[in-house]
């Protein structure tokens, strides 16, 4: 309940009412969950309650590197980049993306 009104409520009057083409994802985690890999934020809410299928989520600086630590530890970049992408982020603001070739070679996505 709370985080749906204190913190959701402004991003959903941007999104919904206001057209916003997207969100930036942060170095925070919401329940556990980094927020640039939190596919419930990102996919079902974002997305899904909201409607906003067509909506460009783009990474904080680092926040898909910060995945190589906990509570996610992935193994290298690669692996950082697909729990990302699998999760809803569509743009990096970092490097982790520079990994893809090896994304698409391990068929992470």
């Amino acid at each position: 309940y709370d985080f749906y009104d204190t913190y959701l409520s402004q991003y959903k009057k941007v999104m919904v009412e206001g057209h916003a083409s997207g969100l930036m994802c942060s170095y925070n985690g919401e329940n556990g969950h980094p927020s640039c890999a939190n596919g419930w934020l990102l996919n079902d809410v974002v997305r899904k309650q909201w409607g906003r299928h067509d909506a460009v989520i783009t990474t904080d600086g680092g926040a898909l590197q910060n995945l190589k630590g906990p509570p996610v530890n992935a193994p290298d970049d690669a692996h950082a980049a697909a729990w990302g992408i699998n999760n809803g982020s569509d743009i990096n603001d970092g490097h982790a993306f520079q990994a893809l070739g090896k994304v698409i070679m391990l068929l992470l996505c």
